[in-house]
């Protein structure tokens, strides 16, 4: 299960939701099962059809902003 969905809005804000996996990498070479999985919504294959659909231009700025404001503010 991801950090993401029981971290507060602070630990989002500041990442501190990676710092237990940090802390381990720091220790050792961490592997496949040691890594937090994605929600859905996070992962490649949803993210960038996302940013397809609002993609109206080659202003990648933009088109990052009307695919995550709402993630975002």
């Amino acid at each position: 299960m991801s950090g993401e969905n029981w971290a507060s809005l602070y630990s989002k804000f500041m990442f501190s939701w990676v710092n237990v996996m940090m802390k381990e990498g720091y220790k050792r070479t961490l592997d496949d099962k040691d890594l937090l999985e994605l929600p859905p919504n996070n992962r490649a294959k949803y993210t960038l059809s996302d940013y397809n659909k609002h993609k109206t231009s080659t202003n990648v700025s933009a088109t990052i902003l009307k695919t995550f404001r709402w993630p975002l503010f």
